[in-house]
């Protein structure tokens, strides 16, 4: 389904609204808050198929790192189907990353909000939830692969000094 944004057609699904509610706490990076949202064997994929998981939401701790070069983000669903699976569900969708970087610069890209962003990547996603009774909204993600490119966010950080090239082989 076509979405604009977490609209109400894609908040009519529990899994888009388990997923909104964690985005809520995720944007404001209340982190400790989020990690309720995280099944223990969790997985986080990477978009270059690295992956991540283990004791201590160690998956969520990767997601968490990767935004950390950001002042500000926001995900905008663009995108995506819902098909239930024996336990919860899995989403394959696509969605935009809007991002301010610590270093101010001109904002030249719009959310659906009409907020202004730095810069903006695009990026397809497939995730998994499964139903818990103990999870928030009666739901734990459990893996989250991540398909996208990060060289226009990337790109935009080096000219501004806030990463090395010498970083994105380290």
């Amino acid at each position: 389904m076509a979405v604009k944004g977490w609209d109400e057609n894609l908040l009519a699904h529990p899994m888009a609204k388990f997923m909104h509610a964690e985005e809520q706490l995720f944007v404001a990076k209340e982190y400790e808050k989020c990690e309720a949202f995280y099944a223990p064997e969790f997985v986080y994929t990477k978009g270059t198929g690295e992956a991540f998981s283990g004791s201590g939401c160690a998956g969520f701790k990767e997601v968490i790192k990767h935004y950390s070069i950001f002042a500000e983000y926001s995900h905008e669903p663009v995108y995506g189907v819902i098909t239930e699976t024996d336990d919860g569900y899995c989403l394959l969708g696509q969605a935009k990353l809007f991002v301010n970087l610590p270093v101010p610069g001109d904002k030249k890209f719009e959310d659906v909000h009409g907020r202004k962003w730095e810069c903006e990547a695009q990026g397809a996603y497939r995730v998994y939830v499964k139903r818990d009774a103990g999870g928030p909204q009666g739901f734990l993600f459990t893996s989250l692969q991540v398909f996208s490119d990060p060289t226009p966010i990337l790109s935009e950080a080096i000219k501004r000094g806030i990463i090395s090239v010498e970083a994105l082989t380290a």
